[in-house]
């Protein structure tokens, strides 16, 4: 076995029996041109954005499939099929290089899943489609949680700059301090305890003495502070003009 050197020897993997040797030239050169195919269409200014993200995903797919499915190296198929994937991805308009990663993700995470998929997909009666809707499945699940993750971080980071923008302007003592890490403990979260209900000990160390103080007394509700609403039955803590109820 020579690396980047197509086999000479059949090759069996559990009961499945790859493409026979002597056509796996063959194979690979027509697969190539089939992805091709669907690169010009992803790489095409005349085609519109959603017509290149199903060709670019297509073309990722397919590919890590048929790798998988003609196996034409001695070893390292597997890899080699997700490497192929990753980089159509990552070197597509449509898909971010961020998310180029997010299927192979997936296969690891149902990873039973997907070698029945393949299983199937390489039976006379199955065919590449039960494989392509499983991938699809898991390319929207990991890119919405992708989208959830990046969307969090960027409300964190603003109401951070929001609390240190807002007490930029107060004295710097140790109440100030002390309201101003609170706030930030509590990051783009409305808080909404009973009345009289103690800090939470996830901040320890923004109140000395969580038990005895309460949100709305520890935070302030005075005309001083406009960014607090108080409500009455309730410490609600949200930024005025700021993440409201999106948080």
């Amino acid at each position: 076995m020579v690396p980047g050197e197509v086999t000479t020897r059949q090759l069996v993997v559990g009961r499945y029996r790859a493409a026979p040797p002597e056509d796996v030239p063959y194979l690979v050169e027509r697969l190539c041109e089939w992805i091709n195919v669907f690169l010009n269409v992803a790489d095409s200014s005349d085609a519109t954005h959603e017509v290149r993200f199903v060709h670019t995903f297509y073309a990722a797919v397919l590919g890590h499939l048929y790798v998988a499915w003609i196996r034409p190296f001695g070893d390292g198929n597997g890899l080699t099929a997700r490497a192929l994937e990753t980089a159509v991805l990552a070197n597509s308009g449509p898909v971010s290089w961020l998310s180029s990663q997010l299927l192979s993700n997936h296969y690891n995470a149902t990873c039973a899943v997907y070698h029945r998929r393949l299983d199937a997909g390489s039976a006379t009666q199955g065919g590449p489609e039960a494989f392509i809707r499983y991938a699809a499945e898991g390319f929207v699940d990991q890119l919405r949680e992708q989208i959830a993750t990046v969307r969090a971080m960027q409300r964190g980071l603003a109401w951070v700059s929001y609390v240190h923008d807002v007490f930029a302007q107060e004295t710097h003592g140790e109440a100030s301090r002390r309201r101003r890490d609170l706030c930030l403990v509590l990051l783009c979260r409305r808080v909404s305890p009973p009345e009289g209900a103690p800090i939470p000990p996830a901040a320890p160390r923004a109140v000395p003495n969580p038990r005895q103080q309460t949100i709305r007394h520890a935070v302030g509700t005075g005309p001083a502070h406009p960014w607090i609403w108080p409500l009455p039955d309730q410490g609600r803590v949200n930024p005025a003009g700021s993440c409201g109820d999106s948080c």
